[in-house]
């Protein structure tokens, strides 16, 4: 009984981890590389003296 009920409950967890883990990874790859390929967004921004 208890065994079956932990396996259960590692078994969320390793899951929601994975699930949190993947979502990460995806605003990552969104944010840094296809701004940067499609759009030529960057999270920085780069300043002359004119200030534009």
């Amino acid at each position: 009984m208890f065994r079956s009920m932990f396996a259960t409950f590692f078994s969320n967890v390793v899951i929601y981890e994975l699930i949190a883990i993947a979502v990460v990874l995806d605003f990552w790859f969104t944010k840094n590389i296809t701004g940067k390929k499609m759009l030529g967004v960057r999270w920085y921004f780069e300043n002359d003296e004119y200030g534009t």
